[in-house]
């Protein structure tokens, strides 16, 4: 292990602080991870509710943007 990863390593433990690991879209939905998501990304919850994480698994994946590929110029 590198010098650089042993001090990151020693950070974390000591700030307790939790690896988020985060996956592409598709992943997320063929590997079924589970996330949780804030309440305040619900609107029509209560204010009390907006407060609580509520936990949840991907279980399906648009894209929304689709890149067209430019001709090349000669």
């Amino acid at each position: 292990m590198s010098v650089v990863a042993k001090q990151a390593a020693a950070v974390q433990q000591s700030l307790e602080v939790e690896r988020i690991r985060q996956h592409p879209g598709q992943q997320q939905v063929s590997r079924a991870v589970k996330v949780s998501v804030p309440g305040k990304h619900f609107p029509q919850l209560e204010a009390a509710e907006q407060k609580i994480d509520y936990d949840g698994t991907a279980v399906e994946y648009a894209e929304r943007h689709k890149l067209r590929l430019w001709p090349r110029r000669p």
